[in-house]
């Protein structure tokens, strides 16, 4: 049993089970607190444990500092606890070597945390074995609320809640919002993340940082590609790079591999019989996209009906989150949060996308050529071999030149697509 009362002074009840069950059991009063400790009925000694405020928070700011956690109390021989720190701790009681406790009264004098959070109990749970017991449980700050839009979902309404991530400032801002929606909702389990992997035209390290930020928040990732080739090879065979009519990189590259995720989850689910025309699946398809970064993605509904995805027995929304956020309040986010990012941003580049985007103005372009040598080289030979220029205001050639006259720009300016 675990009873918490969420004031400055937090009283936290643990009740811990022993191997022999006591006939006549009894009422005891806690001598620190004055109220009627509820009857145990199991064998071994009742003592009362208070834990001091300064190892308290000495467990707050680790686990502050490590983003969630829980902490060790270990018991002394004189009575008294120390603080350990631990990533999987556990609250220790024992007396003369024998499982002490049935019922813990446990007093914490926890204030406001490092940033003005206070703490919870996050879970716990019980083991017995000969001659000692353990109480387990972990601390991590309370989180405040994730705000909402009153265009926003129920996310208790759909089977599966997926992550479209490219591995951007904006995908892991978007999920740090959804993960904490879908634990307010109780639904982390249906929550599952995908990065549509472009291979080589992507930063490096790129799918590797997307995958660590699933784990981040301990959800099921996977990588899609192309089967048939990737991109480069794909421009190669039309003859052409893509453009803003022809977009074929995110058509062919991302939104049909993604559906692919769709189309299994539905199988899935149909083989189980819990599939039907009355009782389609649910998908809510989400991404990270904003109004602030072009005038197609600010006409875009911040949550709509995905038609080309949807069938028979398969519904599918797509949602976007932070579609009204700013790019400032997306940083602040991941400063706040202390979530990982890519390194390019730290190189001046605005956005992660392909290293070389055909929508990127020349001082991006130029930026990415001087990060991006041999892979330039590549997009280079293609183009004269295409004869088709990589822009059509300006080709790579100019970029090559641009760059070898020493003019790389320290940040690229950011542009809008």
């Amino acid at each position: 049993m675990l009873l918490l009362k969420t004031k400055p002074s937090v009283e936290v009840h643990l009740l811990g089970w022993g191997e022999k069950r006591r006939e006549n059991p009894t009422r005891e009063v806690c001598d620190e607190c004055g109220g009627e400790l509820p009857p145990f009925r199991h064998a071994g000694v009742q003592r009362l444990v208070s834990i001091p405020y300064s190892s308290v928070l000495t467990a707050m700011q680790d686990v502050d500092r490590l983003g969630a956690g829980s902490a060790i109390f270990e018991p002394y021989a004189d009575g008294h606890y120390a603080y350990l720190p631990n990533l999987w701790g556990v609250l220790q009681i024992a007396a003369n070597g024998q499982w002490a406790k049935s019922q813990v009264h446990v007093r914490q004098y926890a204030r406001r945390g490092l940033h003005g959070e206070s703490i919870t109990v996050r879970e716990h749970n019980q083991e017995h074995r000969s001659g000692m017991g353990q109480l387990s449980f972990s601390f991590e700050p309370q989180q405040e609320k994730e705000e909402r839009h009153p265009d926003d979902p129920d996310l208790r309404n759909y089977d599966l809640i997926l992550l479209n991530t490219s591995g951007g400032k904006d995908s892991i801002a978007m999920m740090d919002k959804v993960i904490n929606l879908a634990k307010e909702a109780g639904v982390l389990d249906r929550v599952k993340a995908v990065h549509a992997d472009l291979g080589e035209v992507e930063w490096k390290g790129t799918r590797e940082l997307a995958e660590q930020q699933a784990k981040r928040y301990a959800i099921p990732f996977e990588a899609v590609s192309r089967p048939q080739g990737n991109l480069l090879q794909q421009i190669e065979h039309r003859g052409m790079w893509p453009s803003s009519q022809a977009r074929y990189c995110t058509s062919d590259h991302k939104r049909s591999q993604i559906q692919k995720i769709m189309t299994a989850a539905t199988a899935a689910m149909k083989e189980q019989g819990k599939v039907s025309k009355e009782h389609p699946f649910r998908v809510l398809n989400v991404m990270g996209l904003r109004a602030e970064e072009s005038t197609e993605r600010e006409k875009m509904a911040r949550l709509a009906t995905n038609k080309a995805a949807t069938t028979q027995t398969r519904h599918v929304d797509n949602w976007l989150p932070i579609h009204d956020w700013s790019e400032s309040k997306v940083w602040k986010r991941i400063r706040d949060k202390k979530l990982p990012y890519h390194y390019a941003y730290d190189l001046g580049m605005p956005r992660l996308s392909c290293v070389f985007c055909v929508f990127a103005p020349k001082s991006a372009l130029v930026l990415a050529a001087k990060h991006n040598p041999e892979l330039f080289e590549k997009y280079l030979t293609l183009e004269k071999k295409m004869g088709h220029t990589f822009r059509h205001k300006f080709s790579l050639e100019e970029v090559k030149k641009e760059l070898e006259s020493g003019k790389s720009p320290e940040k690229a300016e950011n542009w809008r697509a």
